[in-house]
């Protein structure tokens, strides 16, 4: 006679498809969550370039003094300086991102200055120098740091308008 012991030692089949189709499901899903992560780096860099552009263009429409925005692509870095007084800020942009300038190749720091009485770009400096005169399209590229999403910040220098496009 056999024991009733030894009757229940392992998993059936059926046991075994089940789990695995939950851990199937929950990589799955925990995947399309690090891909959208991801792909927020890109375009909150992206809409914070944005955001600054026009808050400096704002200041230098509606306030005494010139008004310039500094992106360095090196480390990352927004920097708004104001001619008069102490109105200079500077913020970080996302780390996991790479901040470039695809119509201004071997730029590591991209200087936008706007017009106060229309709004366009009246001064552009990379790394220091003057760019003269102003290229018609400024854009300025954030990809994440796997490469998979880009957006992009497009000034328009003629006009001083900015958007963001998402994607190659």
């Amino acid at each position: 006679m056999k024991s009733n012991s030894m009757k229940n030692k392992g998993m059936t089949l059926v046991e075994i498809l089940v789990v695995t189709a939950i851990l199937s499901i929950i990589v799955g899903l925990s995947a399309v969550s690090i891909s959208l992560v991801f792909s927020r780096d890109a375009e909150g860099c992206a809409k914070t370039i944005n955001m600054a552009l026009e808050s400096v263009r704002m200041s230098a429409l509606s306030q005494r003094g010139d008004f310039t925005l500094s992106i360095n692509s090196v480390n990352n870095q927004l920097v708004t300086i104001a001619s008069e007084g102490p109105v200079t800020t500077s913020e970080a942009l996302q780390r996991q991102v790479t901040v470039s300038f695809p119509d201004l190749p071997d730029v590591e720091e991209l200087s936008i200055a706007f017009d106060k009485s229309t709004g366009r770009v009246t001064n552009v400096r990379t790394d220091g120098a003057a760019v003269t005169p102003p290229p018609q399209l400024i854009r300025i590229r954030c990809t994440n740091n796997s490469g998979s999403k880009v957006a992009t910040v497009t000034l328009v220098s003629s006009t001083g308008k900015h958007y963001v496009e998402y994607g190659s």
